[in-house]
């Protein structure tokens, strides 16, 4: 992602990517990004579906703690496929609210909308997902 035309919360989830030596961008990053942002919106969102922000900061930063740092890191890091979703989705939520980029509310909105993430599960304070327990919400879920 060019870093001139990148919005300033995927610029920071980058940043979040490369203190933890990850050699990808994933929603754990974007979603300590969001907050770093320090967006009021980003508050009430939260606190408006009851989660508290350090529990869910406490969690998202245990999915960290899950992986060690990759000893090959060159520093060079690609989004994974679920925060290209959820920036492409926080872009179409941008427009909708009439502005012109996404701001954290936006990338926020999306990744909460994402429930089968581990990081929007983590923030949700929802368990992790199973094999069996992934089957059947895909199972229950319309078709697209």
């Amino acid at each position: 992602m060019s870093r001139d035309l990148a919005p300033p919360t995927l610029l920071k989830a980058e940043d979040e990517s490369r203190r933890a030596r990850s050699f990808f961008v994933g929603t754990e990053h974007l979603f300590l990004a969001i907050l770093r942002e320090g967006s009021p919106e980003v508050s009430k969102l939260l606190t408006s579906r009851g989660i508290d922000i350090n529990r869910a900061v406490d969690r998202v930063r245990g999915l960290l703690n899950l992986w060690q740092p990759d000893e090959n890191w060159s520093g060079l890091l690609q989004p994974t496929a679920r925060v290209r979703r959820i920036s492409q989705r926080a872009t179409v939520l941008a427009e909708q609210s009439g502005g012109q980029r996404p701001e954290a509310c936006h990338y926020l909105a999306a990744l909460l909308e994402d429930d089968m993430g581990h990081t929007a599960r983590a923030v949700l304070g929802r368990r992790p997902l199973t094999c069996s327990t992934a089957l059947a919400h895909v199972l229950r879920s319309p078709a697209k």
